[in-house]
């Protein structure tokens, strides 16, 4: 995660591809850590990797937010790629069974 961050130090966030993988480094990992607690909690059963990812990307991409004219103009943009991931987070969502931790997952902090 530190190495992934790291990265965006020195390389400017241009593409979609970047902001995806800076997202990944952020919020896919923390959504694969959640999901392993979750599960070695024994509240949950354990998701392939792939809806653990998406689910923290959908949930990032929802929370980042700038009070800069350019967020502001690419707000549009933003939301269009979270919504990519709303299929695998709608399946992630469906296979939880603790309501506190499905609240957690639906309603982005």
């Amino acid at each position: 995660m530190g190495a992934g961050m790291a990265k965006f130090i020195c390389k400017e966030v241009e593409t979609i591809d970047d902001y995806d993988e800076y997202c990944h480094y952020v919020a896919g990992l923390v959504g694969l850590g959640l999901s392993k607690l979750f599960h070695a909690a024994g509240l949950e059963d354990m998701p392939p990797d792939s809806l653990s990812n998406s689910m923290g990307l959908f949930l990032q991409d929802l929370k980042y937010e700038e009070n800069s004219v350019k967020a502001v103009e690419c707000l549009n943009d933003m939301v269009t790629n979270a919504l990519i991931h709303v299929e695998d987070c709608l399946k992630y969502m469906s296979a939880l069974r603790d309501p506190a931790i499905f609240r957690f997952c639906a309603i982005p902090q």
